[in-house]
């Protein structure tokens, strides 16, 4: 492929009939960059679309690279279903752990995902062993969810936990609220809120930082607890 800002001259060789040799014309040819042979990566008439590549690599089998500020690959589909969509990435590897879609940055998020009228990030798996969404911190929090007028973190299930927060040396679960409640939990025919510690340990904590007018603990229907009380009820 021909770049911009390259000087391309065209040398002809020709043969007259009975000759064995060609001979060179003098002198070469410059050809303008501004003809139709003139083209650049960016504005190259060919199009792969519906082209196929396979090959094997233990690196990568396409690699674009942006020097500037723009997207290296931009997609646009106008797909209506969840099986296809302006990218699509499969892993087909039997064993091991590979992705489907790695997202990496130095500065800013590894993966973005925005919609304007469905959920940003939907995640489905089909193991009872996995998670549909794991996510692991060193040093941070694991899962951060905001929002402005709504649930920061919302979980639902249908036969089990609707949250289930598990932490070595932290919180399991940490919620907080400026203008609601940090954490609610509500069940149609089963417990809003089960909480079980170790031996010495609480399996709840819940505290106020609101003065005397707001309570630590504000429960609408009946309280049920198993286990020593003495001296942890106010």
């Amino acid at each position: 492929m021909w770049l911009e800002q390259q000087t391309k001259l065209l040398s002809v060789s020709v043969r007259g009939p009975g000759e064995t040799q060609y001979t060179t014309l003098s002198p070469r040819q410059l050809l303008s960059l501004n003809g139709p042979a003139a083209v650049s990566a960016l504005t190259c008439p060919h199009s792969h679309f519906g082209d196929y590549w396979s090959g094997s690599s233990t690196g990568y089998g396409l690699i674009v690279q942006n020097l500037s500020t723009g997207d290296g690959i931009r997609a646009y589909s106008s797909a209506t279903s969840q099986n296809y969509g302006a990218i699509f990435a499969y892993n087909m590897a039997a064993t091991g752990y590979g992705t489907g879609v790695y997202g990496a940055s130095t500065h800013g998020n590894g993966v973005f995902a925005y919609s304007a009228n469905a959920d940003a990030i939907e995640a489905t798996s089909d193991t009872t062993t996995k998670s549909a969404i794991y996510a692991h911190s060193v040093g941070g929090n694991g899962v951060w969810g905001i929002s402005t007028n709504k649930e920061g973190v919302h979980g639902g299930s249908t036969s089990s936990y609707g949250v289930d927060g598990t932490s070595t040396n932290s919180y399991g679960v940490y919620g907080t609220s400026t203008e609601s409640y940090g954490g609610y939990f509500y069940s149609t025919n089963y417990r809003a809120l089960y909480v079980s510690g170790v031996s010495g340990l609480y399996a709840a904590m819940v505290e106020s930082r609101g003065g005397s007018g707001a309570p630590g603990l504000y429960v609408n229907g009946a309280l049920y607890v198993t286990g020593a009380k003495t001296g942890y009820v106010d």
